[in-house]
C-alpha cells in the first residue's frame, strides 16, 4: 500500500471515529426534564351523541424498557410520570336488544429522568419495562352473542408538521380537540394494542417518545347488562386501578 493510500485510510478511520463519538455523545445526552401537564382531566376525545356515565383518573410512575444501541456500546432508558383519564359514554345501540358503550382514554406522559451507560454497567433506576393502560368491563362483550368491539384506536397529539393531520374528521362519530396541535401516529412508543372479551389494552414501550396519547374503544353488550368498568394502568413494578362501583 502506497503512502497516499495509507494516509487516506487513516483519514477515513479518523472521520468514522469522530462520527461514532459524536453520535454516542448525542445518544448519551439525558432526556429533557418536562413539567407535568396541567388540566389532565380535560377530555381530548369525545364520541358524538353519547351520554357520559363514568369517569376516573389515575397517576403513576413509569420506567421504560432499557434500549440497547449496540454499535454505540450504550444502553439508555427514561422514566417519568403518567396521568391517565378514562371516560365512558352510553351510546345509541344497533338494536333494542343491545347496549352500546364508548370509552375514551387520554394519557399525559411526563419524562422526568433517564440514563445512558455501557451495556455491562448496572443501573440504579428500576427497569420495569412496558407500561400498559387497560380498560375492562364486568360483562363479556365478545362472548355475549352481540359481536366483537367495533373500534380500537390510538393516536398521539403532536406539534403540527408535514404529514400530520387536522383532528377534524379524524374518526367518524368522534370529536378530537387538541387545540393548536395535530393528530399523529403513536409510532414505536406503542408496542401492542388489542382486545379480548371484555377488555382492551394499549402497551407502551417508549413513553418518552410521546407527550399525549388518545385511545378509543367501543363495544356492545346485551341490553340491561349494566357493566362495571375498570381502568388499570401500570407495569411489572405495580399498577393502580379504579372501578365504576
Amino acid at each position: 500500500m502506497g503512502g497516499r493510500a495509507v494516509v487516506a485510510a487513516a483519514g477515513v478511520v479518523v472521520v468514522l471515529g469522530a462520527a461514532w463519538w459524536i453520535a454516542r455523545d448525542r445518544v448519551a445526552e439525558p432526556p429533557v426534564t418536562e413539567e407535568r401537564a396541567r388540566h389532565t382531566d380535560v377530555p381530548v376525545l369525545v364520541p358524538d351523541g353519547g351520554d357520559e356515565v363514568w369517569w376516573t383518573c389515575l397517576g403513576g410512575q413509569w420506567h421504560e424498557s432499557p434500549r440497547s444501541h449496540g454499535v454505540l456500546l450504550l444502553t439508555t432508558g427514561a422514566s417519568g410520570w403518567v396521568d391517565t383519564c378514562a371516560r365512558v359514554y352510553a351510546m345509541p345501540a344497533s338494536s333494542a336488544a343491545r347496549d352500546a358503550y364508548a370509552v375514551a382514554v387520554t394519557s399525559y406522559w411526563t419524562t422526568e429522568g433517564g440514563y445512558a451507560v455501557e451495556p455491562w454497567a448496572e443501573v440504579d433506576t428500576p427497569a420495569e419495562g412496558p407500561f400498559t393502560v387497560q380498560v375492562s368491563t364486568s360483562v363479556d362483550a365478545t362472548d355475549s352473542g352481540v359481536g366483537s368491539p367495533a373500534l380500537l384506536a390510538a393516536f398521539a397529539i403532536v406539534p403540527c408538521g408535514p404529514g400530520d393531520t387536522d383532528p377534524a374528521g379524524w374518526i367518524a362519530g368522534w370529536t378530537v380537540d387538541v387545540g393548536d396541535a395535530c393528530v399523529g401516529a403513536v409510532g414505536d412508543a406503542l408496542a401492542e394494542e388489542g382486545y379480548d372479551a371484555g377488555r382492551a389494552w394499549w402497551t407502551f414501550d417508549r413513553p418518552s417518545a410521546v407527550d399525549v396519547t388518545g385511545l378509543a374503544w367501543t363495544f356492545e353488550v346485551p341490553a340491561g347488562s349494566d357493566p362495571v368498568f375498570e381502568l388499570r394502568a401500570g407495569d411489572a413494578g405495580g399498577d393502580t386501578t379504579a372501578r365504576s362501583r
